[in-house]
C-alpha cells in the first residue's frame, strides 16, 4: 500500500513528470498553468458516477500555492465532464498529475 507521506513528497508520480519539474527548475522557469480533471470513460453500463475525494484532494495542496475549484463532493458528473481544476506554477502541484 502507498503511503500518504510518499504521495505529499511527490515519490509516487510517473517519471515524467519529475524530468518536467527538473528540465523547468534548470531553465528557471515555472510557468502558472490550469490543471483539468475529469474522466473520459467509465466502466461499461455506467453512464455517470458521483465525484469523490475532494477532501483527499484538498489535503494533499495544503500549503501550496494553489487554487482549486470543482463541484461539490458528492455531485453526479458525466464522461468528459470537469470534476476539479487546480490553477498555479506547475513546479509547485505538476508532480501530483499520475
Amino acid at each position: 500500500m502507498i503511503d500518504w507521506r510518499d504521495i505529499k513528497r511527490g515519490k509516487t508520480t510517473d517519471v515524467y513528470f519529475l524530468r518536467t519539474r527538473k528540465i523547468l527548475g534548470k531553465l528557471k522557469k515555472n510557468p502558472r498553468v490550469a490543471m483539468e480533471i475529469s474522466a473520459e470513460r467509465l466502466p461499461e453500463g455506467y453512464s455517470w458516477a458521483v465525484f469523490t475525494g475532494l477532501e483527499d484532494v484538498l489535503r494533499l495542496l495544503e500549503g501550496k500555492p494553489v487554487d482549486v475549484y470543482g463541484l461539490p463532493e458528492g455531485s453526479v458528473f458525466y464522461p468528459g465532464e470537469p470534476v476539479l481544476t487546480i490553477e498555479g506554477r506547475y513546479r509547485e502541484f505538476g508532480i501530483y498529475e499520475t
